[in-house]
């Protein structure tokens, strides 16, 4: 429930996005993080200074309830020590070394203008929107969460085996900008 926390517990973790940096009083501590999730129930307050923290979670996703009887009933049955375990083989798990070449790998990817042009037009698309936008409504779609949606893009293209981006890539974009429930099928 990451927007019932408080808000020295959400500074902090924006620190940790930020800066990769978690303080305790004086003392300082390197965060290695390759990735953070974080739940909730409902989606943050507007005027409660959350932006910044709601910005900095790329990929938002609504989870409804399990619709399959059958992965329903797994769900109900397993048993509590198990929910928490960790059910990947340690052969199949990223190695630190694998992850920095990935990581390399993608800044390889090239973006083709069609691409960026494409990302253009959706980013004066949503500032023409806002313009008329209630502003409760508004769009917003920082700098900062462009480039990581294009690092998303190329991150798709790397791990489908292609050397540049393409349209079908780009279908993760939805995923990424919108703000309140009511856009989510706007930007869709």
């Amino acid at each position: 429930e990451i927007w019932k926390a408080s808000p020295p517990i959400q500074n902090a973790l924006l620190t940790v996005l930020n800066e990769k940096i978690y303080r305790n009083g004086e003392q300082e501590f390197k965060v290695d993080i390759r990735g953070l999730l974080a739940a909730s129930n409902e989606l943050p307050l507007t005027g409660e200074g959350l932006e910044a923290l709601w910005d900095r979670f790329l990929i938002r996703l609504e989870i409804g309830s399990i619709e399959s009887e059958d992965f329903f009933n797994q769900m109900i049955n397993l048993p509590n020590k198990k929910a928490f375990d960790d059910p990947v083989d340690a052969a199949a798990k990223i190695s630190s070394e694998e992850y920095e070449d990935w990581s390399d790998a993608i800044d390889e990817i090239e973006l083709p203008s069609h691409i960026l042009g494409l990302i253009n037009h959706l980013r004066r698309t949503v500032r023409e929107r806002n313009l008329t936008a209630e502003p409760e409504q508004i769009i917003y779609v920082s700098d900062r969460r462009w480039r990581k949606v294009a690092r998303l893009l190329k991150s798709s293209a790397f791990f489908n085996g292609r050397a540049e981006v393409d349209l079908m890539d780009c279908f993760l974009i939805g995923d990424c900008i919108w703000n309140l429930h009511e856009q989510i099928e706007e930007v869709q």
